[in-house]
């Protein structure tokens, strides 16, 4: 039994220890109500019976309080109470008035004494209530008193409700992160197993070695879902999701989206239709990489569970108002579908909705979780329909500020709806899409003889030799022309001889980081100081990439590096015109 008692009388010592027991618990579950007082106010103890009186539903709340400064309703009547029974050391059948739990005052008679210890000092004040009402019963009825505390029992249900919703919360969590650990460690054995495999030249052809390479890929893309996942919902938990404000271009996020959510090498045999509305004439203003972020996760999802067949993107206007705009996104796909017991389950957290077909393909069960509360922090909602072997839609809904306003109904009926349908192919920008000011542009004549003006160099700035490695493969694959260099000191000099035409520039590196090599780059003379440079950097927040633009940088690319992303973020900046 848990005793409410707070501290020990001196004459307990003298009771034994199952006496005392057995008193403490006559006095617990007696239906008289008991207390205990220092003569400072400060209550000792209470049974349930004097909780109940004063409305409380439970002793402890009540022992929270002090009685001559909270529940006395007049600090004269306790001064007058207090004299009187010092005077008498007994007293029976006194009137005093506390506040109840309602804030309503209480007139209650009580018996009360004086206790003393061995040396004859006092102690403390213990009482019985003989008798109790309520002062001025015309304010408040008795209806009005049983709904006030049918009030309290419901907000006291809805507490123990939120307190068992938590600890199950709390008991789901625990399991989904052990579960997780073992999702960790599946994709991680794979990579190793199939890297050991090819490292020893396990494999009896050409094609088995692609294989075990694309199955070491999946796997990595696997672990790097998971990651990302676990790292979003532990801001999104602790509050530490901010939104930024900045003009972007709607087209451009989602072409980056899809270059992302698509395999490479361009062997799928999925089609991606994408349908942008013609109201959208200007650039938006909010959180393009938040927007995009809820993009991929989605479009990833279709791509995964469709084999063969469709997937559109149709991004139209949803509701105008004055300088905002709010825009509904659609991704439909002719995938395996959603079973309908299921659906209720995708948006809880730490639920995996696992599927008998593709079960190797499950993700993490955070995913739409986390593109939930995004949509919510944009002022958007999202909703899934879905049909089990026949596809599944998913809408979301955001909400941006404009910048030149939209296009009218009657200019819309001027213009038809364009569509783009896209198999595995990027639709790279073209010179004039995206305007830039006349201080950005390049111009390829102004490059030294012998680099032709169809040629596109790039410089790598890496200071990882691994990382170097792969990326030198990857861009030298993709078509650039390539070299690289370690360092930011390197990096500067490389620059000055205007051999390149476009910088990829690692962030944190050793001697001296990306940040202030680009900074000392767009210290020199022009043209030179205005060559586009893209940060490729593990750092993905918004923070980092705005620090990324504030020391001079033209974009942004995080690592692991999708080739898809890179070589189209890489074509956009190649393709403008830039003085040098």
């Amino acid at each position: 039994m848990k005793s409410f008692i707070k501290k020990t009388k001196p004459e307990e010592e003298d009771l034994p220890k199952d006496d005392l027991i057995r008193f403490k618990s006559f006095i617990d579950y007696s239906s008289s109500p008991f207390f205990q007082s220092t003569l400072d106010g400060e209550l000792l103890y209470v049974n349930q019976a004097f909780a109940k009186v004063l409305s409380y539903f439970s002793k402890s709340d009540l022992l929270e309080f002090n009685l001559k400064e909270d529940l006395f309703s007049d600090i004269k009547l306790w001064k007058n109470f207090l004299e009187h029974l010092k005077k008498k050391k007994r007293v029976e059948n006194v009137e005093i008035q506390l506040l109840s739990k309602l804030k309503k005052v209480i007139s209650i008679n009580v018996d009360v004494r004086l206790v003393v210890n061995k040396g004859g000092k006092v102690s403390y004040f213990e009482g019985i209530v003989a008798k109790r009402q309520i002062v001025n019963p015309i304010q408040t009825s008795n209806k009005e008193l049983e709904h006030e505390l049918e009030e309290l029992r419901k907000k006291e249900k809805s507490a123990t409700s939120q307190a068992n919703k938590a600890n199950y919360t709390k008991n789901v969590k625990s399991q989904y992160l052990a579960n997780m650990t073992h999702e960790i460690k599946t994709p991680i054995n794979s990579i190793v197993g199939f890297l050991t495999l090819i490292e020893q030249k396990l494999f009896d052809s050409e094609e088995e070695l692609q294989d075990f390479a694309h199955n070491a890929r999946i796997s990595a893309d696997s672990l790097l879902e998971i990651i990302n996942n676990i790292l979003d919902i532990s801001q999104i938990e602790a509050g530490k999701v901010d939104l930024d404000e900045v003009k972007f271009n709607l087209p451009l996020e989602v072409e980056k989206a899809k270059a992302v959510a698509l395999p490479a090498g361009g062997n799928s045999k999925v089609k991606i239709s994408t349908t942008i509305s013609n109201k959208i004439t200007s650039d938006l203003v909010g959180d393009p990489v938040r927007y995009r972020q809820v993009l991929i996760n989605i479009l990833t999802n279709s791509v995964k569970y469709t084999e063969e067949g469709n997937i559109d993107i149709v991004v139209e206007v949803d509701k105008v108002e004055d300088s905002s705009v709010s825009l509904k996104t659609t991704i439909k796909d002719t995938g395996i579908g959603i079973p309908k017991e299921q659906l209720s389950l995708l948006f809880k957290p730490y639920t995996q909705v696992k599927t008998k077909k593709w079960n190797k393909k499950d993700g993490s069960g955070l995913g739409l979780m986390i593109c939930k509360e995004i949509v919510k922090l944009m002022d958007g909602e999202i909703i899934i329909k879905s049909k089990q072997g026949k596809g599944t839609i998913v809408q979301f809904t955001t909400l941006f500020k404009t910048t030149n306003g939209l296009l009218s109904d009657d200019q819309l009926l001027e213009k038809d709806n364009s569509q783009e349908e896209v198999n595995n192919k990027l639709l790279i920008p073209q010179n004039g899409d995206d305007e830039i000011a006349d201080e950005e542009v390049v111009n390829s004549s102004d490059f030294i003889e012998e680099t032709r003006s169809d040629i596109k160099r790039i410089l790598l700035v890496e200071d990882n030799p691994i990382s170097q490695q792969v990326e030198l493969k990857l861009l030298k694959q993709s078509g650039y022309i390539v070299e690289a260099v370690s360092n930011g000191y390197d990096a500067i000099e490389a620059v000055k001889t205007k051999r390149f035409h476009l910088v990829l520039m690692d962030v944190e590196m050793s001697e001296m980081d990306g940040l202030e090599s680009t900074k000392q780059i767009r210290a020199l003379e022009p043209p030179i100081s205005n060559i586009p440079i893209i940060a490729v950097t593990a750092h993905s927040s918004m923070k980092d990439r705005e620090k990324c633009l504030t020391s001079g940088m033209n974009d942004y690319i995080a690592k692991p590096i999708n080739i898809n992303f890179m070589r189209m973020i890489i074509d956009h900046w190649l393709l403008r015109e830039v003085k040098i």
